[in-house]
């Protein structure tokens, strides 16, 4: 009983000389639940994010016989990608995404959904549009607005998404410089959700086409072609489009030039065709999707 009495003394002693100490010293007590502060990097990452949109294109695709017209079959081919907000207009807001994201290729389509295809007794119909989500789960139609297959970069315009815009960067990266990527991968989307990638720049290496493209250092997969990569500034230096296969954390994108030519382009494009762009009403046709 008494060694009893004696431990208690002792832990309240200890105690009284612990909470003095705290007060005298001002020395903050933090708990497992403690909020620490948001660093300069973990702010732009969550302001970025509500500008990432998820990209479906849906077509419609029939086959018909080119003396009777006949329908002979007809399919629907959905395709998913990744994109972003980069400029509010009057009557609708531009999305930039990957140029294999807004179209796909006549003969490859049909070479998957129609292997009797003969172009000799058949003809080919196709209808597509573009279906945008936001990361609150709103959906939006779009049209293409200017595509260019080169630098695989595409521009499409929805109905008025009332989320902030992206800004390009003015400037190219530095080797080893870090980036973050924003995309959604195939098959997995939520609301809220948007996974965040990050890597380096490595470089710029001539494609398969004899065009530059922007090297960087993080995993990519199919879905998140038409994702932002951005600096630390938040700023967009790059679109993703490709990934090396035999090497898994090796991603390619446009360079920051064909970005911005890409924006001189639909510029041209929006200010060429102004009212009709000013009067355009983008609707959702559900049935091909």
């Amino acid at each position: 009983m008494c060694n009893n009495k004696k431990s208690l003394f002792y832990f309240i002693f200890l105690t009284f000389c612990l909470v003095s100490i705290v007060n005298c010293c001002n020395i903050p007590l933090q708990t497992s639940d403690a909020i620490q502060p948001i660093n300069k990097e973990d702010k732009m990452l969550r302001e970025v994010r509500s500008s990432i949109i998820k990209v479906i294109t849906a077509s419609e695709i029939t086959i018909k016989d080119k003396v009777t017209s006949n329908e002979i079959g007809k399919e629907k081919y959905i395709k998913t990608g990744s994109g972003f907000i980069i400029e509010q207009l009057p009557t609708g807001t531009v999305v930039y995404t990957a140029g294999h994201v807004c179209s796909s290729k006549k003969s490859e389509l049909v070479k998957i959904l129609f292997p009797f295809y003969d172009e000799k007794i058949h003809t080919i119909d196709i209808k597509s549009q573009f279906i945008l989500t936001d990361i609150n789960g709103d959906q939006y139609a779009a049209v293409e607005m200017v595509i260019m297959d080169d630098y695989d970069v595409c521009a499409l315009l929805s109905s008025k998404i009332y989320l902030n815009p992206l800004l390009l960067s003015a400037k190219g990266l530095e080797p080893n410089q870090k980036v973050f990527m924003m995309g959604f991968p195939r098959g997995i989307w939520g609301k809220g959700f948007v996974p965040t990638f990050f890597g380096y720049y490595a470089g710029d290496l001539e494609n398969l086409k004899g065009e530059k493209a922007s090297f960087f250092t993080f995993p990519s997969t199919p879905g998140v072609s038409g994702g932002p990569i951005i600096n630390s500034d938040g700023q967009v230096v790059s679109i993703i489009h490709a990934y090396i296969t035999t090497f898994d954390n090796l991603s390619i994108g446009a360079t920051i030039n064909q970005v911005l030519s890409l924006k001189l382009s639909v510029d041209e494009e929006y200010n060429s065709n102004i009212v009709f762009y000013d009067n355009l009403t983008v609707e959702l046709i559900l049935a091909l999707y």
